[in-house]
């Protein structure tokens, strides 16, 4: 399972703290308040990862307005965009926009400019645009709640209130692959239905633009920034545990609690002959493992080749 920000400050409370709610809004382990302690843990894991597992990778789906030639991944609330992997296409059947988006958990998107579909239903959408706060940006499952509202499902509010949305409505057309180009010159051209090329230069994505709103989906790699939109999944399979017990401890700590010592070794402790492993190392050791373990395949349709050199017909 690869958890979002919320899963872990829910773990903290609930797991460790014993705090009596497990909403943002809390009472003394808020979100606000777990935010600081959370960074700190999540530095020191990918300090500690290094070299040990494989790069962080996340995949983002956004809305591309028609015309469009470039994206600035900071203007999209990806505070940890390192480069693109893979960038993915297919065009949006629906779109529509919002007048605001609320500050309450889940968050609802209002002020449709046409509805989505029939009330009660539930939908898959991408949501962009949202000025203010970047809580409602990615792609959602969302029940309609009338012809000018929709409900996010497993989404927490940062607080604030947007302003504004561009919302797409899924398709069930596949994605197809945006192939990337080493120079800008490739892609000179008019704007066609589908994007085709990207380059990537300098923190942005180029396009020649489509004439229709494109939903990308991109994989990237993250620099390690600790994220701060509850939202945002972590892009770590299997880290919520020692993510969250060492966010409890640097929290305990913090305000001078006994628990927070043995919370940190529960986390962090160096393995030890005969003792308990710890949750980073229960963690790391099967990313390790797998990366020790090659599975050896022979190749198809290779030369033959004989004791002496290349085989000769």
């Amino acid at each position: 399972m690869i958890p979002t920000l919320q899963n872990v400050f829910d773990q903290v409370r609930q797991a460790y703290l014993n705090d009596a709610s497990i909403v943002s809004t809390g009472q003394v382990a808020t979100n606000a308040a777990l935010a600081g302690p959370f960074s700190a843990a999540w530095e020191q894991l990918i300090q500690q990862s290094t070299g040990a597992s494989r790069r962080i990778e996340k995949t983002v789906y956004l809305n591309l307005p028609a015309n469009q030639n470039i994206i600035i991944p900071s203007a999209f609330g990806l505070n940890d965009f390192s480069e693109p992997e893979l960038i993915e296409e297919r065009p949006a059947p629906v779109v529509v926009t919002g007048t605001a988006t609320t500050a309450t958990t889940p968050i609802q998107i209002t002020g449709l400019s046409a509805p989505l579909g029939a009330n009660g239903s539930t939908v898959e959408i991408v949501v962009t645009d949202v000025a203010e706060t970047f809580a409602p940006w990615g792609q959602w499952f969302a029940t309609i709640n009338s012809t000018t509202a929709v409900s996010l499902i497993g989404s927490v509010t940062d607080g604030v209130a947007g302003t504004s949305s561009q919302v797409s409505l899924s398709s069930q057309l596949l994605f197809d692959e945006v192939i990337p180009v080493t120079r800008m010159v490739d892609l000179d051209g008019i704007p066609q239905t589908q994007l085709g090329l990207y380059f990537w230069e300098s923190g942005r994505i180029y396009f020649t633009g489509a004439t229709q709103l494109t939903q990308l989906r991109i994989t990237y790699y993250s620099t390690g920034a600790a994220p701060t939109n509850p939202n945002s999944s972590l892009g770590l399979d299997g880290c919520l545990s020692v993510l969250a017990c060492a966010t409890a401890a640097n929290f305990a700590r913090q305000l001078g609690w006994a628990i927070g010592d043995s919370l940190y070794l529960q986390a962090w402790a160096p393995e030890t002959p005969g003792q308990p492993l710890s949750l980073f190392q229960q963690y790391i050791r099967p990313q390790i493992l797998s990366q020790q373990t090659t599975q050896l395949r022979r190749r198809q349709f290779r030369e033959k080749r004989s004791k002496y050199g290349t085989f000769i017909a």
